[in-house]
């Protein structure tokens, strides 16, 4: 995945903050679903760390929490070896790349 490149279509700082809230919620789902594309291109599903950002990005997005949901997808870009060390316990799968794309086509769909 080449993150530079995904990460190269985000706005600066400042000119995020100057969008208004239905751009910024389009440029945060424009950019979860440049990331779910690159997952997808190689085949797989996001690994653990992967999946528990870009599904706290889309909660944030129903929220209207647009710079939290940016932090957090691009948070979930981080490389392997600069990620947190903690081990996550959990009892259930995290969710597929198929299930994060339905969560991020249902708040498509809502209003900014």
């Amino acid at each position: 995945m080449d993150v530079q490149q995904l990460r190269s279509a985000l706005p600066d700082g400042a000119q995020f903050l100057g969008y208004a809230p239905v751009d910024k919620k389009l440029c945060v789902e424009q950019f979860i679903q440049s990331i779910l594309d690159a997952i997808r291109a190689e085949e797989r599903d996001p690994d653990d760390w992967e999946a528990l950002d870009l599904g706290a990005a889309i909660g944030f997005i129903s929220c209207h929490w647009y710079h939290a949901a940016l932090a957090s997808a691009n948070r979930a870009l981080a490389p392997v070896e600069q990620r947190s060390p903690v081990q996550l316990h959990r009892v259930d799968a995290p969710p597929t790349a198929k299930q994060l794309q339905r969560a991020l086509d249902y708040f498509r769909w809502m209003p900014a």
